[in-house]
Formats: C-alpha cells, structure tokens, sequence
C-alpha cells in the first residue's frame, strides 16, 4: 500500500511538472499566483467561494486563470465573454468533467448534470426538450395553481414557517410533475428524499474533493472519500429506484399519464409501454425533481423575493397597484395574465439578478484548446461563469434591487446581455431543461402572493422598522438566512380569496 501511494504521490508529480511547464509557454489569462504542487488551491475557498471569485475582477480582468493539481480553471467576469463562449462556441464548451467522486465513487454518473457531451446528452435533451418545452408545460399549470392555493392558506395561517411552507410547494410540485404523485404533507417521505438527495449529491459534486484531482487515490483506503462515497452509493439506488416503483404503482389519474415519466413511458391506456428508455428517464427525472423541489431555483428565488419585498416597501406598492388594476381584488391572478403584468415580470427577472440563486453553476470543460482576446485556453479547462449578473457595465449599481431597471428601453444586443435568464438557468447547450416550467411556477407564485398579501419588516417597540440582515448561506445555492417580517392579508377581501381557492382543491 506504501509503494502504491508514494507511486501515485511521484506520478502525480511529474503530471503536475509537465503541465507547469506548458503552462509557461502558453499566453494564459492572468490569475493569483499560486504554490507548487497544489496551486491555487487555497484561493479556492469553501465558504462563499463567489465572493472571493468576485473581487480578482478590479485586479485581473474579466478572464482570470488558475490550477488546482495541474487542472486548469478559467472564471468568467464578463456578460459577453460568457456569452461568447458558452453561447457562440457551444460545439467545444459543452462538455463535463469527469468527477472521480461523485460519478464513479458515488454511482451518480448518470445523472443529468454529469452526462458528457456526445450521443447519450443529445438523445437526453431530445427526450427532455419533448416534454419541458414552453408549449408543452403547459399541462401543469393546473398543479401550479393547485399547490399555489395551498401555499397562501398557508402563509397565511403560520407565516413565521414560510420557509417550510415553501418547501413543501416545491417539492409537491416537482413529484406531480415529474410522476403525477400528490405529497403528503411537509413530511412526506418523496420530498424529504428529494432535499437529502440534493444535499448530498451537491456536495459530492461541489466540494474540491482531492481524488478528484488526483484520481488514483480513489485506491487508498480509510480516506474521507472513501468512507463518505460508500454511505453515498448505498443509498443511490433508493433515491433513483424508490419514485420509480412509486410511479409504477400509482392509478392511472390524468396526472400520472400527464407527467414527464407518463408522457415518456405510457401509452395512450396508461401501460408501461416504453421499457427500453425506462432506465434512462428515472436518472432524468431523479435530475430534474430533485433540482426543483428543494434548493435549487424556486425555494431559493422566492425566499429572496420576500427578502427583497421586506426591505422595499414602494417596490410592493408598485406591484399591487399594477395587479389592482389589471386583476382586481376579486380573484386571483391567471396565465392568461402574465402579458398584461410587466411589473411582476420584473420583479422576478430583478430576484433572479439581485439574489442569484446558484452563484456557483457546474462547469463547462472545454473540449479543444481555444484562442480568446489574444489567450490561449487549455484544453480541458474548467471554464465556469461568475457573478455575471452583479457586472457593473452591464447592470449599474448592481447590489441595489431595481425591477424597474428591466423597464428601461436599451439597445436589442445590450437587452440579450441584460436579461437574466440568459445566465441564471446555465448557459448554451448546458441550460438547465427544465427552465420553462421554473419560470411558469415562480412567475405565478410571486403573483398570487403579492395579490393577496402585504409584505413589511417587523415593528420593533421602539416603533422602528427592524429591517433584516441582507444575509446568504453558505453553499452552492444563495439562500437567505432565516429573517423575520410582517405578513397581513390585504384585507377580508383577500382572505376570502385565499380561502375560496384552496376550499376548490
């Protein structure tokens, strides 16, 4: 065992020398200075790791480089070059890396954020593409105003548990329309494996694990990894397996055969008909659920709305005069109204931008060296977009949160740079899929709930507004820390319709 590990220890060595060397001869952007061996490893930091990804801007420009273990690292700090590269040169950006931990030690390679690029992530996107569409998600508008109601019932019994209340909308909604299956309540049993499921599979995937970057340690034994990947892999099955035999054995309902795994795999009678594709869709549908019930946008996006809500009264204001008059006071808002309410939809472009919900997307592996401004980017770089919504040139004053500035008439190319949804989802051919069906849920949800309720910081007995703290958790995903505010219905008016709607589920 000592012979392999100081084998593994010299051969990693000469790889890292080698690459050292080459590095020196090629025109790379610029970056900090890192050490030998490990590189910049210590710039990497865990904790809010965009943060500091941020700040090389002011002294190294929009393109900064770094290696970590002879693995190279491009950050992009520009609205355009992202857009440059991700978009315009997909062919060569749209790859993944190959990570030692999480898809091989794991057993999670065939999840969809860590399929490669070639046949098996096209024929994905076309079976995806057919069913999360903008004209095909239309099917679950009704399991959105469905779980909608529940949520305002609920805000507006216990708005102290907004957070859970949440919670149990998204991910009810994710099960229903990925299999058709209605959760059980807060605890149900689909959701919190979904929340453990995301927790753990982002944090194999996320982490900087050292095997990923020397992968012959995955031989050592009685090593972190190890140990960890073994628990992890021990339960992939049942978080893959478990919806999927759930899904078998549900009645065939409308909602069974209308969802994403009825659609793929039933027949127009409801029988599991398309066998051969079984095994690639419960990997699809593990993907897309767990990303959407728990952390990834919605509960992170409309936590961050409330947050901003609290903290900009006139904002409010705005927002219920607009849907008064639009919508009236006697029922709630419908799709058929999105066109005619500008101002929520920029207020929900403007908590995408201002509170970036995954500052940290996967990255892009470069899959040929490429020329750029006058640099030379390594094949294989790790090419990962940051804080492309808080760029300055692009959005001015970007900490402040201002719908009104989607408002503003500016020139068609510098709109494409400013739009959000043009980063927030991931970028080219990686976007997230189910991108259509977020939008359509987060647009209603922040509707109905500015409809219905008034959103204002807690008076503390001094009779001064005790605004909360603008503050983050750490991790990959930007969710506010818990913060206390004041919820009140606008009037009996609005509790009526709260309660009329869910009184209709």
């Amino acid at each position: 065992m000592q012979l392999l590990l100081c084998t593994a220890v010299l051969f990693s060595i000469f790889l890292l020398v080698t690459r050292y060397n080459r590095r020196n001869r090629l025109s790379l952007p610029p970056g900090p200075l890192g050490l030998p061996l490990i590189g910049n490893l210590l710039d990497m930091t865990k904790s809010q790791q965009w943060r500091g990804i941020s700040e090389w801007r002011e002294k190294y420009g929009d393109i900064v480089y770094l290696r970590v273990f002879g693995k190279s690292f491009v950050y992009l700090r520009n609205a355009e070059v992202a857009t440059d590269l991700l978009h315009s040169r997909g062919s060569i950006y749209s790859d993944r890396p190959h990570l030692t931990m999480a898809g091989e030690m794991c057993g999670m390679k065939n999840l969809v954020p860590l399929t490669r690029y070639g046949p098996r992530f096209r024929q994905e996107r076309k079976l995806m593409s057919s069913v999360l569409s903008n004209s095909a998600v239309g099917v679950w508008k009704p399991a959105i105003m469905k779980e909608n109601a529940i949520l305002l019932r609920s805000m507006l019994e216990t708005p102290a548990d907004y957070s859970l209340h949440i919670r149990r909308m998204a991910g009810s909604l994710a099960l229903s329309a990925m299999y058709g299956y209605q959760a059980q309540g807060g605890d149900d049993p689909y959701v919190k494996g979904a929340e453990e499921f995301m927790r753990v599979s982002s944090d194999t995937m996320t982490r900087g694990w050292l095997v990923d970057f020397i992968p012959l340690l995955k031989h050592i034994p009685m090593t972190t990894w190890r140990t960890v990947s073994a628990h992890v892999r021990a339960q992939v099955e049942a978080w893959v397996d478990r919806p999927n035999t759930m899904f078998k054995n549900l009645p065939n309902t409308t909602e069974k055969v209308s969802s994403f795994c009825g659609q793929l795999l039933l027949d127009e009678n409801g029988r599991l008909a398309n066998l051969d594709a079984e095994e690639s869709v419960k990997w699809m549908a593990l993907s897309i659920y767990g990303g959407m019930s728990q952390t990834y946008y919605t509960v992170a996006t409309i936590s961050q709305m409330i947050l901003a809500m609290v903290h900009h009264p006139d904002v409010v204001k705005k927002a219920h005069t607009e849907l008064d008059e639009v919508v009236g006071q006697h029922r709630l808002p419908t799709f058929d109204d999105q066109n005619r309410l500008p101002y929520i939809d920029c207020i929900l472009r403007e908590t995408l931008r201002w509170g970036t919900p995954v500052p940290l997307s996967p990255p892009h592996v470069l899959m040929e060296q490429d020329e750029y401004l006058g640099y030379t980017l390594p094949e294989g770089s790790y090419v990962i977009p940051r804080a492309i919504m808080h760029d300055t040139r692009v959005f001015s004053d970007p900490q402040k949160f201002y719908p009104e500035r989607f408002e503003e008439v500016v020139d068609p190319e510098l709109g494409k740079l400013r739009d959000p949804l043009n980063y927030v989802f991931g970028f080219g051919r990686r976007r997230c899929p189910g991108v259509h069906f977020a939008m359509q849920s987060i647009w209603y949800t922040i509707a109905t709930f500015l409809t219905c309720f008034d959103i204002s910081p807690i008076v503390g007995e001094d009779n001064v507004p005790a605004l909360p703290a603008l503050e983050f958790e750490d991790g990959v995903f930007r969710h506010p820390k818990p913060f206390r505010f004041r919820l009140s219905p606008r009037g009996p008016l609005a509790e009526d319709l709260i309660h009329k709607s869910s009184s209709l589920l």
